[in-house]
């Protein structure tokens, strides 16, 4: 439980040009620490693209996500996310055509030996 009187943050380390080091403090304890993939693009850390397709034959989805994150000159912290989703869906109509019919009348012809 986090006491409302202690303040909470997270502390970013990089490890390496494609490593950061996400730690999460509350009430002076360490909660969380993850590593996320990465790389340094800009002067931010971008954390890799999340991709998500969906390729059928009636429905298709592709879905992408990105985040990044980066340090302003006065020393605060930026948080950019974009997502991206998009898709197609085809709709099967039946099509009827003309119905088309037939009637034709054959002469019939004497055999030539009788």
């Amino acid at each position: 439980m986090i006491n409302d009187t202690n303040e909470c943050f997270v502390e970013l380390m990089m490890i390496n040009t494609k490593s950061l080091l996400v730690t999460y403090i509350a009430n002076e304890r360490i909660i969380d620490s993850k590593i996320m993939k990465g790389r340094l693009k800009d002067g931010y850390f971008e954390l890799r693209h999340n991709v998500f397709i969906v390729p059928a034959i009636f429905v298709n989805v592709c879905r992408t996500i990105k985040f990044r994150i980066g340090l302003l000159a006065n020393g605060n912290l930026t948080a950019d996310y974009r997502e991206v989703v998009f898709g197609t869906g085809f709709i099967i109509i039946p099509v009827f055509d003309d119905i088309k019919t037939m009637d034709c009348v054959y002469k019939k012809h004497k055999r030539l030996t009788d």
